[in-house]
């Protein structure tokens, strides 16, 4: 019985620290989200405001170049966030003037 009141004890002690996490998550999640529909709204603004038909019938090489920019700059973020660090290689043991690519053999 005693050992039961434990196991019940630290399933409860489990459960509400688990809680507690769960808790912290949530309010980083909200405030994430929160950002991320104030960054949305200043998009659908930016949108707005913007007649890509009107600028491609005036200024198509100004908008080709902001657009190829954009495209450019939205790639190397892409690239930045999704690229694993460099991982340092490992001593080879081999010199720096030993590549290997020639051979010994005189046959």
């Amino acid at each position: 019985l005693e050992q039961a009141t434990i196991t019940l004890q630290n399933t409860v002690d489990s459960m509400a620290a688990d809680a507690k996490k769960n808790e912290e998550l949530n309010r980083n999640l909200t405030t994430r989200l929160q950002q991320s529909q104030v960054h949305l709204d200043a998009l659908r603004n930016k949108f707005a405001r913007i007649d890509l038909t009107l600028e491609a019938l005036t200024d198509a090489e100004n908008l080709e170049s902001r657009v190829n920019n954009a495209v450019t700059r939205l790639i190397e973020k892409i690239q930045s966030e999704t690229t694993p660090p460099a991982k340092p290689t490992p001593d080879s043991g081999m010199r720096s003037d030993d590549t290997g690519t020639e051979s010994n053999n005189s046959n």
